[in-house]
């Protein structure tokens, strides 16, 4: 029993070391012009990932303290409210 204990935790350690050179996958570049260009394309797409779904733990604040929501439904109910003004018009009998 503690053979194999010793035994997978050998191998864990040896996968563990060996995990960062297999997964290091260097692209090989004509020039320093297309190492910056892959950068800066990498760059954008992590910063939309982050823009897009990263909250920062502030739903809380922006939801429930300042009711953010809620803000944005009305304003958006009085544009759409602008824009269409009301056509009934009212006949006197």
């Amino acid at each position: 029993m503690a053979g194999a204990c010793i035994s997978l935790a050998f191998g864990l350690v040896i996968v563990i070391k060996l995990l960062p050179v297999a997964a290091q996958t260097t692209p090989t570049y004509v020039g320093y012009d297309d190492a910056i260009s892959h950068n800066a394309q990498q760059m954008l797409a992590e910063g939309k990932e982050i823009f897009r779904f990263d909250t920062f733990g502030s739903e809380a604040f922006w939801g429930d303290t300042l009711k953010l929501h809620e803000a944005v439904a009305q304003q958006t109910l009085k544009k759409l409210q602008q824009a269409k003004p009301n056509k009934t018009k009212e006949t006197k009998s």
